[in-house]
């Protein structure tokens, strides 16, 4: 189950993809989520646990770890 902060990130994850053809950064996430950088990035490491996404928080990229199907909400 997630939580509510894992799921707006991956609402913004889809959207920002579906709009922009790009993911968001953490620091975009936190600014459209309205969360603190730390549920940020204790929320993708979650969700990374889970296998809703790919994040290296080394080159700061985030991705679905399946972008074919993204209808996951």
């Amino acid at each position: 189950m997630l939580t509510d902060t894992e799921r707006k990130i991956l609402i913004v994850i889809r959207n920002i993809f579906r709009i922009k053809g790009r993911f968001p950064s953490a620091i975009e996430l936190q600014y459209r989520t309205g969360r603190s950088m730390e549920k940020i990035l204790n929320a993708l490491e979650s969700l990374q646990q889970k296998g809703y996404i790919r994040w290296d928080a080394d080159k700061k990229s985030i991705e679905m770890a399946d972008p074919i199907s993204q209808n996951i909400l």
